[in-house]
């Protein structure tokens, strides 16, 4: 029971790493003004009279999480700790293009997620920046749980998931504010 509880957690560990540093890539390339693609992905457009996305989802903040985690981080979970990689259900039978299609899905499906959950903020009237707890903090989970889950199915280790990725996003982001990256705490 134990070890099945320790295997769950390890692998949620390792899952989680892809989609919520592709989650946090955006704020490092508006942080250090990579100006590069810096254009709302919604161009401007409205519904309702409100943004659809807003200015804080752009192309530099897609661009950057993916080549960050889906290329760059997974080629270093890859070849640095592929003990690991292989405790993930059907993750082990994946070449390293495969693997990299697959992370690149990832990590893109994790800002799918952030992006749905920015499209109703500025729908129900939720201004940028403002907190809508919990779903900030599960948005980019949920995106990489369901992309996850359509290619392989449900795992048990997804319950674990959920817990881990809630706990490390509150923890990153209590350290963003510490080292004045951003500015609010949660």
């Amino acid at each position: 029971m134990l070890d099945t509880v320790l295997n769950h957690l390890t692998v949620a560990v390792v899952f989680i790493l892809i989609p919520g540093i592709a989650n946090s890539m955006p704020v490092f390339a508006h942080r250090f003004k990579i100006n590069f693609l810096n254009y709302p992905i919604d161009c401007g457009a409205k519904l309702n009279n409100k943004r659809v996305l807003g200015d804080g989802k752009t192309w530099r903040g897609f661009f950057f999480a993916w080549l960050g985690s889906g290329i760059l981080l997974s080629l270093l979970l890859y070849f640095v700790i592929p003990d690991v990689l292989y405790k993930i259900p059907l993750i082990s039978d994946l070449s390293l293009w495969q693997f990299l299609l697959f992370s690149s899905g990832l990590s893109i499906s994790a800002l799918i997620g952030d992006s749905l959950k920015s499209f109703f903020k500025r729908q129900s009237g939720i201004k940028r920046g403002h907190s809508w707890f919990p779903f900030d903090q599960l948005d980019w989970i949920i995106g990489a749980a369901l992309f996850y889950i359509i290619i392989f199915g449900w795992q048990d280790f997804i319950y674990f998931t959920f817990i881990l990725g809630l706990i490390s996003h509150l923890l990153v982001k209590l350290g963003g504010y510490l080292l004045g990256i951003e500015t609010k705490a949660f």
